[in-house]
């Protein structure tokens, strides 16, 4: 089954040119141009392998919707990836320190953007990964949740 990959940006010009390219990398993308319609997308119970996040968005900036996707046990693994046209050091650590496992500057190369979902997803389907997960389950009297 392929992956799919969530995009939330508000630039139309963005959205189409990762859907062809993500898409011609053999993903699923489903795109927002805004966070609540991803909310609503989220709520319907559409979850994504991997969420791609611009950060100045409408209603609500990409470091709110970050925050609200980790602190949200459903979708707290779910990788990020922060794609902006804010380059400075501040805002690229501030991305990193809450949740994102990556961040892409804008302008961006689109090889560069499919060979870093690539790595992403790659890491978070590693038997580490899963070991990881498992090391974090509870266990009670042999179920194991």
């Amino acid at each position: 089954m392929r992956k799919k990959i969530f995009v939330l940006d508000d630039e139309d010009d963005i959205l189409e040119i990762i859907t062809v390219n993500l898409e011609a990398a053999g993903y699923a993308v489903e795109c927002f141009n805004r966070p609540s319609l991803a909310r609503t997308a989220l709520a319907g119970g559409t979850v994504p392998d991997l969420f791609i996040l611009d950060i100045m968005m409408p209603e609500t900036d990409g470091y709110d919707f970050c925050r609200y996707l980790k602190s949200t046990e459903a979708f707290r693994a779910i990788p990020v990836i922060f794609l902006s046209a804010k380059t400075d050091e501040f805002d690229k650590v501030l991305g990193l320190e809450l949740g994102a496992d990556d961040y892409l500057a804008k302008p961006f190369s689109v090889k560069e953007l499919a060979s870093r979902v690539k790595a992403v997803l790659r890491r978070y389907d590693s038997p580490a990964a899963a070991a990881d997960t498992r090391a974090k389950a509870l266990t009670y009297k042999g179920l194991q949740l």
